[in-house]
């Protein structure tokens, strides 16, 4: 008997503690996700920004990407994508009705507007100020009349500049080989040029039979296996900084030093000709950035390097270049 009171008085004190904790869980505000779909597309065809009167338009056709204006210019693709993605789709922290005039939310005016154009159809964003706590934007599409707190990632890709979506690899990635070891190699190249403004003659450097790269003129000087490594690593490793600007005129040219610059660096990888022209000292302040894609990244006083003007080939775009990633400025030869 002592024993079955026992049983029934655990079993009591169980049931007992189970619907005391279904009661504290309902109780207890559950944590659900704010995310809520905003808009939803069709793949855009062309994306057009404007911003502080003045716009710029990206378009995707026959699977070939275009930015306005940039001809001959190399296109950051990645950039392209995202930015075509944002227009496609957006997806919000809080949607809600305005109680207050749109300027409260800097949509009356906004700053940035996007016009996006699909097959059949067209839309545009407008894009406002951001919230109190700096996390999103509030944007308003013009079927809506309700707004959109749009995280930042999302809205990110609608704030960049036109110069922006150029490449900032000046050499395309189809012509960097690595070897096994992961180490950049010659990567064909057959033939490399130095001037400079302080040589009598140009330093012509060719490949052997066995790879390596030597000095054929002047026949006096010799290079060093260091200097080899760097002749033969550095055009695959060029990255520039920012772009300085694009279409540049003819002054501009001149002022930056590229009209006659103080170095012009050739070379021959795979047939195809690279000529870098670099020209004066950049009169900004250049940051190293261990991400170029990140438009917000934080600048670092403590990481300051001097820049020089680069131009490449017959692109109509002037480049900003770390010194550290031009070593044919400081390179001496044997002789």
């Amino acid at each position: 008997m002592k024993k079955k009171k026992k049983t029934i008085l655990i079993c009591t004190i169980i049931l007992v503690t189970l619907i005391f904790s279904i009661l504290i869980l309902n109780a207890t505000p559950q944590k659900t996700s704010t995310n809520q779909k905003y808009y939803s597309y069709d793949d855009p065809i062309k994306v057009t920004i404007i911003s502080d009167n003045k716009s710029f338009s990206v378009s995707h056709q026959n699977n070939l990407w275009e930015v306005s204006e940039f001809n001959k210019i190399p296109i950051n693709q990645s950039f392209c994508g995202m930015l075509f993605n944002s227009a496609k789709s957006l997806e919000a922290e809080n949607i809600f009705t305005p109680s207050n005039n749109l300027s409260d939310y800097g949509l009356k005016d906004p700053k940035v507007t996007v016009k996006t154009e699909f097959d059949k159809y067209s839309t545009t964003l407008k894009i406002g100020n951001m919230n109190p706590d700096k996390t999103a934007y509030y944007c308003l599409e013009e079927s809506k009349s309700e707004i959109a707190l749009v995280p930042i990632s999302q809205i990110k890709p609608f704030l960049k500049e036109h110069f922006q979506y150029a490449n900032l690899n000046l050499i395309p990635y189809s012509a960097r080989k690595l070897d096994q070891d992961g180490n950049w190699v010659s990567g064909g190249i057959t033939k490399c040029t130095i001037e400079k403004s302080n040589l009598k003659t140009p330093i012509e450097i060719t490949t052997n039979d066995d790879g390596k790269l030597n000095i054929i003129t002047p026949s006096n000087l010799t290079v060093t296996e260091d200097i080899r490594i760097q002749l033969e690593n550095s055009p695959f490793t060029l990255t520039a900084t920012d772009v300085y600007t694009i279409n540049p005129s003819d002054a501009t040219i001149s002022s930056c030093g590229l009209t006659n610059p103080q170095s012009t660096i050739t070379y021959i990888i795979d047939g195809e000709t690279y000529c870098f022209k670099i020209g004066s000292i950049s009169d900004s302040k250049q940051y190293s950035h261990s991400n170029h894609d990140n438009i917000h990244q934080e600048e670092s006083e403590n990481t300051v390097h001097k820049s020089y003007y680069v131009m490449i080939n017959d692109i109509p775009a002037i480049y900003s270049i770390s010194e550290s990633n031009l070593p044919w400025l400081n390179m001496s030869f044997n002789n």
